[in-house]
C-alpha cells in the first residue's frame, strides 16, 4: 500500500508539473512580445526573452528598428533561460498590401503558402489573424463563410466579398479597433437570440462599405453597427434588420456618419434607423422604411445633421408621425427634396 501511495503521489506531482508546463507554453504563445507601427517600426517588448527576425542572430535588443515591409517576416522568441525543450513561439508579419484568401475551394495545394489563392485559409478567424499580422492587406472571400467567434481587427485592410456572405454565429461580433477597414461587395448576416447584440463594434476606427448588404434578425435590443469615436461611410447597398423590441441600424457616439444612395429598413416595437449622439451625420439620396409601433428615421443629440434628397416611409401603429427627433443643441440642415410618408 505504501508503494501504491508513493506512485500515486509521484503521478499527481508529474501531472501538476506537466499541466503547468502546458499553461506556460500557452501563455508564451498568446502574448505577442513586440509592437509594429504602420511605417514598419519594430520594437521588441518582451521581458526575459530573446528573439530572432527571419534568419538573423538571436537578440534581446529593445531598440526600435525598421523592417522592410515589402516582404513577409518571421519573428521567433523564447525564454532567455534556454533549456532543451523550451518552446519557441513565432508569428508571421505580413508585407504591406498582401493579398489573403479564405473560403472553400475545389483543391488546396500545400506547396503554396497558407492564405494564398492556391492554398486559402479555411476559417475566417485564420484569415483575420493573418490580416492583423500585416498592414493594408486585402482579404478576398472565395465562398460564403462563417465567423464562429468574436474577433478583434486592429490593422488596416480591405475585405473584398466577391458577392459572398459572412455569416455571423449567434455569439460572434467583429470588433474594429484603431483601424481603417473597407468592405466591398459583401453580405453580412446574423441571427441571434441574445438580449442585446450587434454585428460590428468600432472604436477609434474608419469603416467604409461599398455595395454591401447587412442583414440582421434579433430577439430583443440590437443594433447592426455600433460606433464610438469613429467614421462610417456607406455607399450603395442596404441595411435590413428586425428585432422584437428596440431595433437600431446604426448607433453612433461622437462619430462621423456619411450615408449615400443606400436603403435602410428597420422593424421593431421601437424602430430607429440612425441613433446619433454627438459628432455629425450626413444622409443623402437614400430611402428609410420603418415598421413597428414607435420609431424615428433619425434620433439625434448634440449632432450636426445634413439631410438631402431622402425618402422616409413609416408604417407605425403609434407615435406622432415624425421622421426626426433632435434635441435643442442639434444643428439640422435639410432641403425640400426630403420627403416623408407615415401611415
Amino acid at each position: 500500500m505504501a508503494f501504491k501511495r508513493t506512485v500515486l503521489r509521484i503521478s499527481v506531482f508529474l501531472t501538476f508539473v506537466f499541466c503547468c508546463q502546458i499553461a506556460v507554453a500557452l501563455d508564451v504563445q498568446e502574448i505577442i512580445p513586440y509592437s509594429i507601427d504602420r511605417d514598419g517600426t519594430f520594437t521588441f517588448t518582451g521581458d526575459f526573452l530573446i528573439y530572432q527576425i527571419d534568419d538573423e542572430y538571436w537578440s534581446a535588443d529593445k531598440n526600435p528598428r525598421k523592417l522592410d515591409m515589402r516582404q513577409d517576416h518571421i519573428v521567433r522568441w523564447q525564454s532567455m533561460a534556454y533549456e532543451e525543450g523550451n518552446p519557441v513561439s513565432y508569428k508571421k508579419i505580413m508585407r504591406h498590401g498582401a493579398d489573403i484568401y479564405v473560403g472553400s475551394t475545389s483543391s488546396r495545394d500545400s506547396q503554396y503558402p497558407a492564405g494564398s489563392y492556391q492554398n486559402p485559409y479555411s476559417t475566417l478567424e485564420q484569415a483575420l489573424m493573418a490580416v492583423n499580422d500585416g498592414y493594408q492587406c486585402k482579404l478576398h472571400l472565395l465562398s460564403d463563410i462563417t465567423l464562429k467567434n468574436s474577433y478583434a481587427l486592429y490593422q488596416d485592410c480591405t475585405i473584398d466579398g466577391g458577392d459572398h456572405t459572412i455569416i455571423f454565429d449567434c455569439n460572434s461580433v467583429l470588433y474594429v479597433q484603431d483601424a481603417d477597414v473597407q468592405l466591398e461587395l459583401c453580405v453580412l448576416k446574423k441571427e441571434s437570440n441574445a438580449s442585446s447584440d450587434r454585428i460590428i463594434d468600432a472604436k477609434g476606427s474608419s469603416l467604409s462599405f461599398y455595395d454591401c448588404e447587412l442583414i440582421g434578425n434579433f430577439l430583443e435590443t440590437a443594433s447592426m453597427v455600433d460606433l464610438k469615436d469613429s467614421r462610417l461611410s456607406f455607399n450603395g447597398g442596404g441595411l435590413t434588420m428586425q428585432s422584437k423590441e428596440y431595433a437600431v441600424l446604426v448607433n453612433s457616439r461622437d462619430s462621423a456618419v456619411s450615408i449615400n444612395e443606400s436603403r435602410f429598413t428597420c422593424t421593431g416595437v421601437h424602430a430607429t434607423a440612425l441613433s446619433v449622439n454627438g459628432g455629425s451625420c450626413s444622409l443623402a439620396n437614400s430611402s428609410c422604411t420603418l415598421w413597428g409601433e414607435l420609431g424615428r428615421m433619425v434620433e439625434a443629440s448634440g449632432t450636426r445633421l445634413s439631410l438631402y434628397g431622402n425618402s422616409f416611409t413609416g408604417h407605425l401603429t403609434k407615435g406622432d408621425g415624425r421622421s426626426l427627433y433632435v434635441d435643442e443643441i442639434c444643428t439640422v440642415i435639410q432641403d425640400e427634396e426630403n420627403n416623408e410618408v407615415f401611415d
